[in-house]
């Protein structure tokens, strides 16, 4: 383990729908490119779960702390899961406190994300395809607001106040 970073991807043949993604070495600004590349990849692959091994890296910083929460989110979005496990505990602790375990699950090895996936979706998960996805959004009504823009906040923007009349 050095200050690179390899990874080496693992598809376990009783798991269909899940991939294991195994790092090694240094996850910051050096590697951050080889790691979005490796998940890049990984997102774009049809519907699966990744569990990511975190148990040969020797360091973390907030760059990639950054990326694990950014391609969580992603994962989340096409309606899948990403799992850290075997995380070592000098990582553990960076990843706690950058509040990481209230927004992705870390937990302590592959049969724990398993039996984790199985309790969350209710048991087998079913993947629907394409053509169900799109058969859903045509049936869907398009649908608009006619409310005023909200501010951030969600307080309704504020109009300016009229001119003063003279």
């Amino acid at each position: 383990m050095g200050r690179r970073l390899s990874s080496r991807v693992v598809r376990p043949k009783m798991q269909p729908h899940l991939t294991v993604l195994k790092l090694s070495g240094f996850i910051n600004a050096a590697t951050i490119l080889d790691f979005e590349q490796e998940l890049d990849s990984l997102l774009l692959e049809s519907r699966m779960d990744l569990v990511i091994d975190l148990s040969d890296v020797g360091y973390i910083n907030s760059t990639g702390i950054s990326a694990l929460l950014t391609y969580h989110q992603s994962w989340r979005a096409k309606g899948d899961e990403l799992i850290l496990v075997r995380t070592p505990r000098g990582i553990g602790l960076v990843l706690e406190q950058f509040g990481v375990p209230s927004v992705v699950p870390v937990l302590a090895d592959e049969p724990e994300a398993v039996e984790f996936l199985a309790r969350a979706m209710g048991g087998p998960r079913q993947y629907p395809t394409m053509a169900d996805f799109l058969e859903k959004t045509a049936r869907a009504p398009l649908r608009f607001s006619a409310s005023p823009p909200k501010h951030h906040s969600g307080v309704p923007a504020r109009t300016p106040p009229p001119a003063p009349v003279p």
